[in-house]
C-alpha cells in the first residue's frame, strides 16, 4: 500500500503533531514493507528503525530538507520536524505550480511580444499608406470628382479610408 500521503488535514495540525505524524507514519510504512502488522511492531525492531531514520542522509540536495525533518522527528524534536516538513511540502507545491505554469507564462510573454511586433508593423504600414495618400493628393491634377478613385487605384487604399485621411468625410 505504501506511505500515506500528507493531506491538508495533516498540514492544519500543529508543528509538533505534524512531526509526530511523520515519525509514526514512517515507522508504519517501514513495518508494512517488512511484512510486520502495524499493531504487532516489536519494540526492538521499532528502535532500530528509529535509530536508522535519525541518521538518514544522502547526497541529493533536493531531499536535504526532508532528510533533516526525518532526523529531527526521530531525535524527538517533533516541533522542529513538523515545521521543516511543512516548509518542505509548501516549497514543493510552489515549485510544482511554477513548473506547471512557467512554460505557459513564457509562451504568453513571447506571444505578447509577437503581437506587439505585428501591431507595430501594422501601424508603420498604415503610416506609410497615409503618407502615400497625402502625397498622391498633393500631386493630383485631375478633376475633383475623380480624385478619390484615382488615389485608390494608385495606393490600393479604400475610398472611405482616403476620404478619412484627406478629411473630406469624417470616419
Amino acid at each position: 500500500m505504501g506511505m500515506e500521503p500528507l493531506s491538508q488535514i495533516d498540514l492544519d495540525n500543529s508543528d509538533e503533531e505534524l512531526g509526530r505524524w511523520l515519525a509514526v507514519t514512517w515507522l508504519g510504512y517501514q513495518a508494512e514493507k517488512a511484512g510486520i502488522p502495524i499493531d504487532q511492531i516489536p519494540e526492538d525492531w521499532a528502535a532500530s528503525v528509529v535509530e536508522a531514520s535519525s541518521q538518514i542522509d544522502s547526497e541529493n540536495m533536493k531531499n536535504a530538507g526532508l532528510e533533516s525533518a526525518f532526523r529531527k522527528a526521530f531525535s524527538g524534536e517533533y516541533e522542529s520536524a513538523g515545521r521543516m516538513l511543512r516548509s518542505y511540502v509548501l516549497a514543493g507545491a510552489h515549485t510544482q505550480v511554477l513548473e506547471k505554469y512557467a512554460e505557459r507564462g513564457i509562451a504568453q510573454t513571447i506571444g505578447g511580444r509577437k503581437g506587439a511586433e505585428k501591431s507595430k508593423a501594422a501601424r508603420r504600414g498604415a503610416e506609410s499608406k497615409r503618407a502615400a495618400i497625402l502625397d498622391a493628393a498633393r500631386n493630383y491634377t485631375g478633376p475633383e470628382a475623380a480624385k478619390v478613385r484615382t488615389i485608390a487605384r494608385k495606393t490600393g487604399a479604400t475610398a472611405q479610408y482616403i476620404r478619412k485621411v484627406l478629411g473630406d468625410k469624417p470616419a
